[in-house]
C-alpha cells in the first residue's frame, strides 16, 4: 500500500500538533520540510496534506521514524483494536531499535619477540 493515500488531513493535522506540543515552531516545522508556513497552517486546518517524504524530513529530526510518527498519529483507535494498535507500535519499535552489538574478540597474535622451533 501507499504511504502517500494513508495520511489523512486528520492525521497530518495531529502530526502538526503533537510537534507544537514538542515545543516546535511552524517556522520549524515549515523549514524541516522545506515548505513555507502557511502550507503548514494549511495542514492544522486541514486543507492540506503531509506527504511520506515529509514525514521523513521530521523523523530526521526527531529520532523517530517515520512509520512511528504516522501511526502515533492516528487517533480515536476502537477499544477493540487498541491491543492491536499496541502490539503494532511496539513491533515497530522494536524494529528500528539498534542491533545489539557482540564485543569484538582479537585474535591472538604471536609475541615478536618468540620463534617456533
Amino acid at each position: 500500500m501507499d504511504p502517500e493515500r494513508m495520511i489523512t488531513t486528520d492525521m497530518s493535522a495531529s502530526i502538526v500538533a503533537d510537534l507544537l506540543k514538542q515545543r516546535w515552531s511552524v517556522k520549524r516545522i515549515a523549514q524541516t520540510i522545506g515548505a513555507p508556513t502557511e502550507f503548514v497552517k494549511g495542514v492544522q486546518n486541514k486543507k492540506h496534506v503531509l506527504t511520506f517524504a515529509d514525514l521523513e524530513a521530521i523523523a530526521a529530526k526527531t529520532g523517530e521514524s517515520a512509520w512511528l510518527i504516522l501511526l502515533n498519529s492516528m487517533k480515536g483507535v476502537p477499544e477493540q483494536l487498541k491491543p492491536l494498535f499496541e502490539s503494532t507500535r511496539r513491533f515497530i519499535e522494536a524494529c528500528e531499535a539498534p542491533l545489539p552489538t557482540s564485543k569484538k574478540i582479537k585474535p591472538k597474535t604471536r609475541r615478536s619477540g618468540t620463534h617456533a622451533a
